[in-house]
């Protein structure tokens, strides 16, 4: 932003100026306070170099100084290709993978490593900080004050991109090439006949409508959404959040490890109304209830 001054003998004549002429006085002082244009010149090695236009000279008027010279502004390597999100990057998860390639680093290493202020690294570190994704040890240096050393936490791990997925999509896509669909149909059965078995002593002496409560609690644990409802037909368990939906559209297979689970653990018939695998809005099972004769 550029400031003018205009002199108090200015105003004093201002009264016997033409309004036309205050009006092209203003205009013009406008145009000058108005931010001058940045016209990027070259790019080299990935720097893009910025030339800062004077408004004086823009707009013909005489330079402040001799020997005054344009800045020039050094900006960060930005790839054309890159999308935006990507090249907008944040300063917090760049200071979190320089700790993780570094295992440890001072405010100053960070601040160096990344071109940004001390003081906006370390208000970075203590929001990780205090989020416990950060910890700091003081580290004894040959000279001066303890230097604080910044390092991750285990907790950390957690804010770094995981491909769980798509790695049980390249087993099951072996396995599948392997032993072809039977193969994978018996490992599916295996997974739920293995859970089945650390649920069931849970279950021990409760009637059937608090085994269902407790299955159903127990399938909520990985992060389901599942809830059950009473029906005409039966005892509707209803999954709204699908955790391997991604695998579960490639092999159905994962779909049976809930309805046998099921079968095993409350010893009913069940049938799958809705699938997330037929691209339906959520899964959901009808349990068939015992015989009230039969007991």
């Amino acid at each position: 932003m550029y400031r003018i001054r205009l002199r108090r003998a200015y105003f004093a004549s201002l009264r016997r100026r033409s309004r036309a002429s205050t009006v092209s006085i203003a205009t013009q002082a406008s145009s000058i306070i108005s931010p001058p244009p940045a016209v990027p010149l070259r790019s080299a090695h990935g720097i893009v170099w910025v030339h800062r236009i004077s408004s004086r000279t823009m707009y013909g008027i005489p330079p402040l100084g001799e020997g005054r010279t344009n800045a020039c502004a050094k900006l960060r390597p930005i790839q054309p290709d890159m999308p935006s999100l990507i090249a907008g990057r944040s300063t917090r998860m760049d200071v979190l993978e320089l700790l993780r390639r570094k295992q440890a680093a001072s405010a100053e290493g960070i601040s160096t490593e990344l071109g940004i202020t001390p003081n906006a690294v370390r208000q970075h570190l203590t929001n990780l900080e205090r989020e416990g994704l950060v910890h700091s040890v003081p580290v004894r240096t040959k000279r001066g004050r303890p230097i604080l050393k910044f390092s991750l936490t285990e907790r950390a791990d957690s804010a770094f991109p995981k491909r769980y997925g798509q790695l049980a999509t390249m087993v099951l896509t072996e396995l599948q090439e392997m032993g072809g669909p039977e193969l994978l149909d018996e490992v599916f059965e295996r997974v739920a006949h293995r859970h089945a078995d650390a649920v069931a002593p849970t279950m021990e002496g409760l009637d059937f409508d608090q085994r269902v409560s407790r299955l159903v609690e127990w399938i909520a644990r990985a992060g389901t959404l599942a809830e059950h409802e009473e029906t005409a037909d039966g005892v509707r368990v209803s999954i709204h959040n699908c955790p391997f939906r991604n695998t579960a559209l490639k092999f159905p297979q994962v779909c049976t490890i809930t309805p046998q689970l099921i079968v095993e653990l409350l010893g009913r018939p069940v049938s799958q109304e809705k699938s997330i695998h037929r691209r339906d809005p959520y899964c959901s099972f009808l349990v068939q209830r015992p015989d009230p004769s039969t007991h």
